[in-house]
């Protein structure tokens, strides 16, 4: 599959846009209205970058925050689907226990995020359409990838009697866990959008964003350390997957006599026991887009709530950062 290694070499370059994100901010959420980090940069840019400035944050480029997330979150799990139904068709008998949990759970993760999570959420802030673009993308090389990884492991599990090890058990526990307390997590913010009347118009805020009276201090959880335990869960979620996928392949190695199994596997970067696989890269890949907003929101809660802000709260990371 030379598609494979092409894009997987693409998704695991993704982590260019680490710096980038950590001045300009995604315009989306919190930072869409008032893009303060361009305004400041185009002060000290030539004329022309006025007319980039503007396709960034007018308000003529937004979407429906809702039905744009809805659109850019679905292609991973329906890609994902149908990548692994053209390698292991997904009607199979043989299909191993471990690949139909594997498969059961990213479908769990994203029935949440991209049906029930927008759905129950109030209101969605108008979204740049940059922002479901370029997720369109990711979601589009993600799931395809991880689609080709789990179909092969499928494949290759199919003929043989592969004993699923403690570790993939223990694994699977986390990636539950870690999807559990995000749900949590997100629910408190779920909560304090509906509580929260909706926006003056037009109106702006000390922050420099509009007044939105819908945001406020989380608390509750792990909101007790972090701004952001939402994203943290998130990471350890998908962390934990990619631990269980590395598990399955190295028992599949391991029960196949076959060293064309083994062959077939490694030259795809799975059971080799290293990082270089479709869900160990997704969650650097988020990290890298992730960990940016997560310092950047922290920084604006700080703005904004001043000392009502709890001053011990780091923004991702307890105590660390």
């Amino acid at each position: 599959m030379d598609w494979y290694h092409i894009w997987l070499r693409t998704f695991a370059a993704f982590p260019v846009v680490f710096p980038i994100l950590l001045i300009v901010d995604a315009p989306h959420g919190r930072f869409n209205s008032s893009n303060s980090s361009i305004k400041a940069a185009q002060s000290k840019l030539n004329p022309v970058i006025s007319f980039f400035k503007y396709l960034w944050t007018s308000s003529a480029m937004n979407v429906n925050g809702t039905i744009s997330w809805i659109i850019m979150e679905l292609p991973s799990p329906v890609l994902l689907l149908r990548t692994y139904n053209s390698i292991s068709p997904l009607s199979s008998p043989d299909t191993h226990i471990g690949i139909r949990v594997l498969i059961g759970f990213w479908l769990l993760h994203y029935l949440n995020r991209a049906i029930v999570s927008p759905l129950r959420m109030s209101s969605r802030s108008p979204t740049h359409i940059i922002v479901p673009l370029v997720a369109i993308a990711f979601n589009t090389c993600n799931g395809s990838l991880n689609g080709a990884y789990i179909g092969s492991l499928a494949k290759a599990a199919a003929p043989l009697t592969v004993p699923l090890p403690v570790t993939f058990w223990l694994s699977m526990a986390g990636a539950t866990l870690g999807l559990v307390g995000n749900i949590w997590h997100d629910e408190v913010l779920v909560q304090i959008r509906k509580s929260k009347p909706a926006p003056p118009n037009g109106s702006k805020d000390s922050a420099g964003t509009e007044n939105r009276p819908r945001y406020s201090i989380p608390y509750g959880g792990l909101y007790k350390l972090v701004s952001f335990p939402n994203y943290l869960c998130e990471w350890f979620e998908w962390t934990c997957f990619g631990l269980a996928t590395s598990s399955l392949a190295h028992a599949i190695i391991v029960s196949s006599r076959s060293p064309g199994t083994a062959q077939a596997l490694t030259s795809l970067g799975l059971g080799t026991g290293g990082w270089y696989i479709p869900p160990f890269v997704f969650v650097i890949a988020e990290i890298s887009e992730m960990l940016p907003r997560a310092i950047r929101g922290h920084q604006w809660y700080q703005k904004k709530f001043g000392e009502e802000y709890p001053p011990k709260r780091r923004a991702v990371f307890p105590f660390l950062l």
